[in-house]
């Protein structure tokens, strides 16, 4: 990430081991609460998109709930069919 939230991205020579000069892909928006140090974002398998964490604004919303195991719980309550 640049100082102007510029998200960058450099391809990699493998015959030399080092990397090419970096090519800005956007500008992340402001609402995206990005630092470089941060690890705020994911690229999908295909490599065509990103997922990027959003904060709320001022909610006073703080708390993350993880669930597991969420394929059982909708065979139960759907049945085993």
């Amino acid at each position: 990430m640049d100082e102007d939230r510029g998200l960058l991205a450099a391809s990699f020579d493998p015959s030399s081991g080092r990397p090419q000069a970096p090519v800005r892909l956007f500008t992340i928006p402001p609402e995206y609460p990005a630092q470089a140090s941060d690890n705020f974002y994911d690229v999908s398998s295909d490599g065509e998109r990103f997922l990027m964490a959003r904060g709320l604004g001022d909610t006073g919303l703080n708390e993350v709930y993880l669930v597991t195991n969420w394929f059982e719980e909708l065979r139960e309550r759907m049945g085993e069919n």
